[in-house]
């Protein structure tokens, strides 16, 4: 089975619970023989898949920073990932975050989602900056329903 991970928490983070988490899955998983696993990155400073070789990724102007940066490499991350992922050269998508922009690609294709927290929608009165997030939300929910596969870290998230 071929399990095709995207590019976004890579994209996001260079450090951080989120990266690490799916650096750890598909380092497990490519150490399994049975699943051909494949990271869908063109350019990441990700300090987790810096040594460890389960991406053909390149770092992104490493060492310059700029207003935009992040973006930048988003943009061209995404329409890496949207291109592959059109292909449907694979039999499973996990996105690493929740941009729905693969749904229009995916075509007949299965998905997985892992949820990690539900932070914006549990402390959203408390933190309004959290709350005011309406796109993570609603980005969130819209993958729940949709997804055939949910998978939850913890049996607090899960509830």
């Amino acid at each position: 089975m071929k399990i095709l991970y995207d590019h976004q928490t890579f994209t996001q983070q260079d450090y951080g619970g989120i990266s690490r988490y799916f650096y750890e899955l598909i380092k497990l998983g490519k150490a399994d023989n049975e699943n051909d696993l494949e990271l869908c990155l063109k350019f990441s400073n990700n300090s987790y898949i810096q040594n460890y070789d389960i991406s053909s990724h390149i770092p992104f102007l490493n060492k310059t920073e700029f207003r935009g940066k992040r973006r930048l490499q988003n943009l061209l991350n995404q329409y890496n990932s949207s291109s592959y992922i059109s292909k449907n050269n694979f039999d499973i998508l996990h996105p690493t975050y929740y941009d729905t922009y693969f749904l229009k690609n995916i075509k007949n294709k299965k998905f997985t989602v892992t949820f990690l927290d539900m932070i914006h929608e549990k402390f959203a009165s408390k933190y309004p900056e959290l709350g005011n997030n309406k796109k993570i939300f609603n980005q969130k929910k819209e993958l729940i329903y949709k997804a055939p596969k949910v998978i939850a870290i913890s049996e607090s998230t899960r509830n």
